[in-house]
């Protein structure tokens, strides 16, 4: 199915993640177990497109890996002619060197130097990082034997180990750490790891299609906390309603949706009591917005169906549910203003005013508005405004509204809803 939806060029990796233990069959254990206990979950991972390259990412080292270097075989079974030349005494007949031949023979000189003038008085780690941790070595073991004999190349210690497609050191699941009761929510640290594989920086954005607890909108805010990066996110949720014998029920939750929404609002608390970037402004706001049908009335009517009380009911074409907040991200999207766009709140007046983007779009929705909020409005030369056909106090502020911005901005792009 994703080869049919992605493209099965653009596939590019299974990652194996680990679940919990669970002891299921532990009761059938004496009789015999017809199966075991699924123990991996998995991910897969598919590319816009098949020239797209993925960021490397690294695990931690283990302590002992952090601090301790290996030597390891220097030939692999790669068919490149070009790279099998002579050193210490030894051509491969196939396969090839790991590096090629002046970076190999510099490293051979580095380990004789380090043997002749350095190794009675610290260890190979130790000459290393007094040497700026960027040397290469290689020998032949002390005894020549083994395959190419014996000549390998040293490993330096690593604080990261470069990830592979195994990441069985993390669970694919993990309680939220902000008590929300919800079964079996994924690991924030697992969709860390993928979003710096995918090369998620500052200012980018991810996207959720399945977005249930809200793990995604976790991770994100965590990696800004842990950075101070600027990333975002956008969740797609169904409002699927919460098992009514659930403990997400009991506790008051109607959908998976106010549990994602409670989530993301604990976790942006919890990293903003906790975060190093408090004081810098750690952004933990987000917007929910549900999709609906238009904010403008259904007229459907022939013109021999028109009586005068229809006409006087379509005198407000906006439908009557609808608030000041419903129409103002209307406007936004059919002017192309992007939804997290900042916006005010002001009073001008005495009707609320919304600002959007330090100014850019201005708009006022209330009822009875005079030339007087028309003129201020005006006057702040936005590059679009927007009213209410229905919230001009009289005919003549109507009437006199295009005069108003004539005079005070001409350039701004006006609208009536």
């Amino acid at each position: 199915m994703c080869n049919e939806i992605f493209g099965q060029d653009n596939f590019r990796n299974i990652i194996a993640t680990r679940r919990y233990d669970k002891n299921l069959n532990l009761q059938f254990a004496e009789n015999g177990l017809a199966t075991m206990n699924v123990g991996l979950e998995y991910v897969l991972v598919y590319s816009r497109s098949p020239l797209s390259k993925m960021a490397p990412v690294y695990r931690e080292s283990s302590e002992e890996r952090a601090n301790v270097g290996y030597w390891k075989g220097f030939w692999n079974n790669a068919d490149r002619p070009t790279m099998r030349y002579e050193i210490l005494g030894y051509t491969p007949l196939d396969g090839q060197w790991k590096w090629k031949r002046e970076v190999a023979e510099e490293a051979i000189e580095n380990y004789r130097v380090y043997v002749e003038q350095y190794s009675s008085k610290m260890t190979l780690e130790e000459y290393w990082a007094k040497t700026g941790k960027n040397k290469r070595f290689i020998r032949r073991k002390p005894d020549g034997k083994g395959k190419n004999m014996g000549i390998e190349h040293w490993v330096a210690p690593a604080d990261g180990i470069l990830r592979n497609s195994n990441w069985s050191d993390l669970l694919v699941s993990r309680p939220t750490g902000v008590d929300i009761p919800f079964d079996s929510p994924k690991n924030p640290d697992l969709i860390i790891e993928l979003a710096k594989l995918c090369g998620l920086d500052d200012t980018d954005i991810v996207l959720d299609f399945f977005s249930g607890s809200a793990t995604t909108a976790h991770a994100v805010l965590q990696m800004n906390a842990d950075d101070g990066k600027q990333r975002h996110f956008i969740l797609v949720q169904l409002p699927e309603e919460c098992d009514p014998k659930s403990e997400a029920a009991k506790q008051g939750y109607k959908t998976i949706c106010d549990l994602g929404k409670e989530r993301i609002r604990r976790v942006g608390t919890k990293l903003k009591d906790s975060s190093p970037l408090t004081e810098a402004g750690l952004d933990i706001g987000f917007r929910v917005l549900k999709i609906d049908s238009s904010n403008m009335e259904d007229v459907y009517y022939t013109p021999d169906e028109y009586s005068i009380q229809t006409l006087f009911g379509m005198a407000d074409n906006i439908k009557p549910d609808r608030t000041p907040e419903d129409l103002l991200f209307q406007v936004m999207l059919d002017l192309g203003i992007l939804l997290d766009s900042k916006i005010e709140e002001t009073v001008i007046a005495g009707k609320k005013v919304f600002s959007v983007a330090d100014g850019y779009l201005i708009a006022c929705f209330d009822s009875n508005v005079t030339d007087e909020t028309v003129k201020a409005i005006a006057q702040k030369q936005p590059y679009y405004a927007v009213f209410r056909d229905s919230g001009f106090g009289s005919d003549s502020v109507a009437t006199n509204f295009d005069q108003i911005f004539e005079t005070y901005s001409p350039s701004t792009t006006r609208k009536v809803l």
